[in-house]
């Protein structure tokens, strides 16, 4: 009975460890997505960021 009991344990623990594995994956794959968008954004501003700065450097666009 005890060998049987053993055995859907460890089944029930090698599920849990499939699900848990499955779900890391999937974190890290929209973890890795986030990063990439965040990225991104940054390089957009850093370019609108030079081109205001570009702009006002040439007394463009309401300089002060």
């Amino acid at each position: 009975m005890s060998s049987i009991v053993d055995s859907i344990e460890k089944e029930m623990k090698r599920r849990a460890y499939e699900a848990a594995m499955a779900i890391l994956q999937s974190y890290q794959g929209q973890v890795h997505e986030a990063m990439e968008e965040f990225q991104g954004g940054i390089r957009g501003f850093y370019r609108a960021n030079d081109e205001s700065i570009s702009v006002l450097a040439r007394g463009g666009a309401g300089s002060v």
